[in-house]
């Protein structure tokens, strides 16, 4: 009984109903600093307006294991598809809980996203979502709402990006949804090493900050990524590895939480 109240105190306070869904392993490996970051695929959940700047055709899935599963299935998957500037995202996140609470918690988060070149240096994009939420006691509701980026690329080096998600307010059985927005900058030093700053800002929360940084080795084979996330009462470290080969890209990444157990994100990106 004691594992299942922890469950759910996890699940309603660490994890409040779609707050932090997209778990993409360079995202994560990076702490989320990716709104400046944001391109093809990956910038589905995290920054729409870097659509555009992914290769025509893209795939990408993957798997995370949150907080170590605390002995249940408590989990999250994800499949984003892209072709020239318009893409879908599919997300779900959810535990099977036994004794009292048995059943199935659900959470699930599906995009039609677009990205816009306004100009050479400026891209607009936005998500239209449908929210899921599933529990044993209530069943199933729906929402839906809408998310706008922003991404400008000021030199050859530096990137500006801004993420308002959920700028419809939306609710879903009488409780917001997730509202926030990021704003960041992204430094790029040729194809060897990319570092990203975001300020995460929530009407909910306190103001946060991440930092993450990117190095590429052996003529871009290999990918090292780390970060760190602060907030008043909680702090996130990240750390991450990607193998790029012929069109396929392997990454993973694993997140310390503080006070909770590790969580990690395995992921598979085709282009083409």
């Amino acid at each position: 009984m004691k594992k299942i109240i922890f469950i759910l105190i996890v699940v309603s306070f660490l994890e409040a109903s779609h707050e932090n869904m997209g778990g993409t392993p360079v995202a994560q490996a990076l702490s989320l600093s990716y709104v400046a970051m944001a391109h093809g695929t990956g910038a589905i959940p995290f920054n729409p307006a870097g659509l555009p700047l992914g290769d025509r055709m893209e795939a990408l899935t993957y798997y995370r294991i949150l907080y170590g599963g605390l002995g249940e299935r408590f989990a999250s998957y994800g499949l984003y598809v892209k072709y020239g500037n318009i893409g879908i995202g599919i997300e779900e996140k959810g535990a099977m809980l036994e004794g009292d609470y048995e059943g199935k918690y659900d959470e699930g988060l599906y995009s039609l996203s677009g990205g816009y070149p306004l100009s050479s240096n400026f891209l607009a994009g936005l998500n239209l979502n449908l929210y899921k939420f599933q529990d044993p006691r209530f069943g199933t509701s729906y929402s839906f709402g809408a998310d706008v980026g922003l991404l400008a690329t000021i030199t050859k080096v530096f990137r500006v990006g801004a993420f308002y998600r959920n700028i419809t307010l939306s609710r879903i059985r009488g409780d917001k949804l997730p509202s926030y927005l990021d704003a960041g900058i992204s430094m790029h030093s040729g194809n060897f090493s990319s570092t990203s700053l975001t300020f995460h800002m929530s009407p909910d929360y306190g103001p946060g900050v991440a930092l993450g940084e990117q190095i590429s080795l052996l003529k871009g084979l290999l990918i090292l990524r780390g970060g760190i996330y602060s907030e008043e009462d909680l702090k996130k470290f990240s750390f991450g590895i990607g193998i790029h080969k012929a069109g396929f890209h392997f990454d993973y990444a694993v997140i310390s939480t503080e006070g909770l157990p590790l969580s990690h994100s395995f992921g598979i990106l085709y282009r083409r």
